[in-house]
């Protein structure tokens, strides 16, 4: 199971994963309802950290230096 920021880079649907806020494997055997269901519930536990951090970097403004500096980095 993996909780993460996802937004769409096209209209037809596909996605890019922009932030990963948390990774549980799951073994298939033993009681493997319950382990799901734990590991859903620790993950949706960390759903609060994600809205804070999506606030700060929504607050936060890039410099125009900053700015070029990024898009010359997602380019390469």
């Amino acid at each position: 199971m993996r909780a993460g920021l996802f937004r769409p880079i096209c209209t037809n649907g596909l996605v890019s994963q922009i932030g990963d806020f948390g990774l549980l494997h799951v073994p298939h055997r033993g009681n493997v309802i319950h382990n799901v269901v734990d590991g859903a519930l620790q993950i949706a536990r960390g759903f609060n950290d994600i809205t804070r951090v999506v606030e700060q970097m929504a607050a936060r403004t890039l410099s125009d230096p900053e700015r070029r500096d990024f898009a010359a980095a997602r380019c390469t």
